[in-house]
C-alpha cells in the first residue's frame, strides 16, 4: 500500500490532476492526502448499531461485507461478524442461519443459466459455511447483490439477525485500490478511475474500458459497480492497469452517424483518454507497447472511433456489440448489407476529429489506415443482440478485411452460448427487457486459451516485438575479403569458376549491405566465398588444372600483407649472398696471379 501511494502521488503531479472526494457512504477516512482518495470502500459510520435491551447479553460490535463488482451490482460473498462475547456463539452452524432475498445481480442463476424462482426470488441454497474463532464469526456466502433488500436471519440467537443497514464497512475487490480523479484536456474535464497493481515493478500493460450509453450521467463510483469493465482483467490474473473516463453527456444515440457534432464530441473525450494515457507512458508506469483499448455498446462505438484517431497507440482492442457512431447500421431498413460493408470502408479511409493544442480546437483529420489495419481488433457479438444490431461488428469486421486487414478475430454467440453465462431473455423485466445485449459478461467471464481476453493479452505492438538491442555485427573480415576477390581477373577463370565467384561476391555483397544481417549470416557468407576462391580454375589447352592462386586476408589479425621484402627477409637471405659474394671475389684474385706469373 505505502508503494501504491507513493507511485500515486507522483502521478498526480506529474499530470496535474484534482482529484474529487469521495461522496455519500463514506465511513472511514481513506484520504491519500487533503482531498485525494484511494476509492471506494464503502461504510456505514453514520448507522450505529442497535444496543438492543438491556437484558441481553450477546451484541454485535461490527459486521465487515466482503463484495467483487458482478454483472450489474456489487455482490457480497462473505461476512465477518464480530461479537462481544464469544463464549454465546459456541455451537453456531451454517443450518441456524438463513438468508432472504439473495438475487444475483444478472437475474439469472449463473449456476443453471436459468431464470431465478419467481415464487421465493432468492437462492434455495445459500451456501452458507460457518467458522468461528473467539468471538468472530466468519460466514461465506453464495454471492448476491447486495443494493437488492436481503436479511441475514438467525433463527436460533435473533440479535445475530441483520440488513445492509447494520453492515458497518462495505469492501469490493479491486475498487478498492482503484483512484479516482479529474482531468482536464481538449476543452473538457473528465472524471476518471485508474486501477494500478502495486506488487509489480516497470512499466504495466493498460486496458482502457469504454463504458456503455446506460452508464451515462451518472457519478463514476455508481458507474464502477455498474459492470466489471474496471475490475475482470486484474481479477483473471493479469498484472495491468485499467482506465476507465465517466462521460457525462449523453453523446451517443442511433443517429450519432449523422450528427457531426456528437461525432467530435466522442472524438473529444478520447483526446482526453489519449492524453492522459500519454501521460502514464511518459511517467514510466504503463508500458507503450502494450496499450489495449477496448468497450462495449455505446462504448463499442467509441473505442472503433478512438482506433481511427490514434490507431498507433494501441497494441490490439476488443470491440463489442457495437453502436453505429460511425455509419448507419441499427434500424437501417434502406440498405443492403453489402452497402453498409462498403460505407464502413470509406469511413476507414476518410476522417475523424483530433485536438489541435496550437489552434486550441477540435480539427478534422484524415484516418491513418495502413496503421488502423494493422492493429489487430477481435469483434464479439450476441446473434441475437437486440440493442446494437449484430450487422455492426460483422460489416466492420468484413470492411477492414476488404482493406487489407489479417490480424482481426470476430466471434458471433448464438442463444446457447449466452445462456451458458446466465444471459438470456427468458426472464425479461421492465427494468432489464433485452439481456442478450449483455455480451461483454461472456468477454469478462472467460480467459481460457483462444477467448477474446486471453487473446487481447497477447497482443504487442508489431514493430516492438523484438526491441532487445542488438550486439553490432563485425563485418570488417568480409569486407576485406570482398575487396580481395575483386582484385582477381577473372577472364581465364573456367565457366564453373567464373559462375560460383560472381554468385558468392553477390551473396557476400548483399550480407554486407543488410543492416539486420546477424553474425551467423556474416560468418556463414564469409566461409562460403572463402571455400570458392580456394577452388577457383583457370582454363588450360593441355586439360592441366591449376588452381589461381589468391592471397586472402587473415581474419582479426591486424597484420597487412605487403608486396616489399620484409627486413626479416633480409636477415634470411644475407648469410646467403655474402658466401657467394666472397666466392667470386676468390675466384677473381686467383685469374689475376696466373696471369702476374706468366
Amino acid at each position: 500500500m505505502k508503494k501504491r501511494m507513493a507511485l500515486f502521488l507522483s502521478l498526480m503531479m506529474a499530470l496535474s490532476i484534482f482529484v474529487s472526494p469521495v461522496k455519500a457512504l463514506e465511513t472511514n477516512d481513506n484520504k491519500l492526502h487533503d482531498n485525494e482518495t484511494s476509492l471506494i470502500s464503502k461504510s456505514n459510520e453514520s448507522t450505529k448499531l442497535d444496543s438492543y435491551a438491556e437484558t441481553n447479553k450477546l451484541r454485535i460490535t461490527s459486521i465487515v461485507a466482503d463484495s467483487r463488482v458482478a454483472a450489474n451490482d456489487r455482490e457480497v460473498y462473505a461476512f465477518t461478524i464480530t461479537v462481544n462475547d464469544a463464549s454465546l456463539i459456541k455451537g453456531l452452524k451454517a443450518e441456524d442461519f438463513d438468508i432472504k432475498g439473495n438475487i444475483s445481480s444478472s437475474l439469472v442463476d449463473m449456476e443453471t443459466g436459468q431464470p431465478w424462482n419467481v415464487e421465493t426470488n432468492c437462492y434455495k441454497d445459500d451456501g452458507i459455511e460457518l467458522s468461528i474463532k473467539d468471538n468472530v464469526i466468519t460466514m461465506k456466502v453464495k454471492q448476491f447483490a447486495y443494493s437488492n433488500a436481503w436479511e441475514v436471519e438467525c433463527k436460533t440467537i435473533p440479535e445475530l439477525t441483520f440488513t445492509s443497514k447494520k453492515v458497518t464497512q462495505l469492501n469490493t475487490d479491486t475498487l478498492d485500490n482503484a483512484i479516482i480523479g479529474k482531468f482536464t484536456y481538449a476543452g473538457i474535464t473528465r472524471d476518471y478511475a485508474l486501477y494500478l497493481p502495486d506488487d509489480v515493478d516497470g512499466p504495466v500493460p493498460l486496458v482502457i474500458w469504454n463504458h456503455g450509453g446506460g452508464e451515462y450521467a451518472i457519478d463514476i463510483e455508481t458507474n464502477l459497480i455498474k459492470n466489471r469493465g474496471l475490475t475482470a482483467w486484474p481479477e483473471a490474473g493479469y498484472k495491468t492497469a485499467v482506465l476507465m473516463i465517466q462521460v457525462s453527456n449523453q453523446n451517443y444515440s442511433y443517429g450519432t452517424a449523422f450528427s457531426p457534432e456528437k461525432q467530435e464530441l466522442i472524438d473529444r473525450n478520447n483526446a482526453l483518454q489519449a492524453a492522459l494515457v500519454k501521460n502514464l507512458i511518459k511517467k514510466g508506469i504503463v508500458d507503450e507497447n502494450r496499450v489495449y483499448v477496448t468497450g462495449a455498446s455505446s462504448g463499442g462505438g467509441a473505442t472503433m472511433r478512438f482506433l481511427m484517431q490514434y490507431p498507433e497507440l494501441f497494441a490490439g482492442a476488443i470491440v463489442c456489440c457495437s453502436m453505429d457512431p460511425i455509419v448507419w447500421v441499427h434500424f437501417n431498413k434502406q440498405d443492403s448489407y453489402e452497402t453498409i460493408v462498403s460505407n464502413f470502408e470509406k469511413a476507414f479511409q476518410d476522417k475523424v476529429y483530433t485536438w489541435d493544442e496550437e489552434k486550441g480546437k477540435m480539427v478534422e483529420k484524415k484516418v491513418d489506415t495502413q496503421v488502423l489495419t494493422d492493429v489487430p481488433i477481435y469483434f464479439t457479438h450476441a446473434q441475437n443482440d437486440p440493442t446494437c444490431n449484430v450487422n455492426s461488428s460483422k460489416a466492420m469486421y468484413e470492411a477492414l478485411a476488404n482493406l487489407g486487414d489479417t490480424n482481426n478475430q470476430i466471434v458471433i454467440w448464438s442463444d446457447e452460448d449466452m445462456a451458458e453465462d446466465g444471459i438470456s431473455n427468458s426472464f425479461p423485466s421492465k427494468d432489464y427487457p433485452a439481456l442478450l445485449h449483455w455480451s461483454w459478461v461472456r468477454v469478462f467471464n472467460h480467459n481460457e486459451e483462444g477467448t477474446p481476453m486471453n487473446w487481447l493479452f497477447k497482443q504487442v505492438k508489431k514493430e516492438q516485438v523484438d526491441k532487445e538491442p542488438k550486439e553490432p555485427v563485425d563485418k570488417e573480415p568480409l569486407e576485406k575479403l570482398v575487396s580481395t576477390a575483386k582484385e582477381i581477373d577473372v577472364s581465364n577463370l573456367t565457366a564453373e569458376s567464373k559462375k560460383l565467384y560472381t554468385d558468392a561476391v553477390a551473396a557476400a555483397e548483399k550480407v554486407l549491405n543488410n543492416e539486420n544481417a546477424t553474425a551467423e549470416d556474416v560468418q556463414n557468407v564469409y566461409k562460403k566465398l572463402s571455400t570458392v576462391l580456394d577452388n577457383l580454375k583457370e582454363k588450360t589447352v593441355n586439360n592441366s588444372e591449376p588452381k589461381v592462386d589468391v592471397k586472402k586476408p587473415t581474419v582479426n589479425k591486424e597484420e597487412k600483407t605487403s608486396s616489399k621484402v620484409k627486413t626479416s627477409d633480409m636477415m634470411t637471405i644475407a648469410p646467403y649472398a655474402i658466401i657467394a659474394l666472397l666466392s667470386g671475389a676468390v675466384l677473381v684474385s686467383l685469374k689475376l696471379k696466373k696471369k702476374e706469373s706468366e
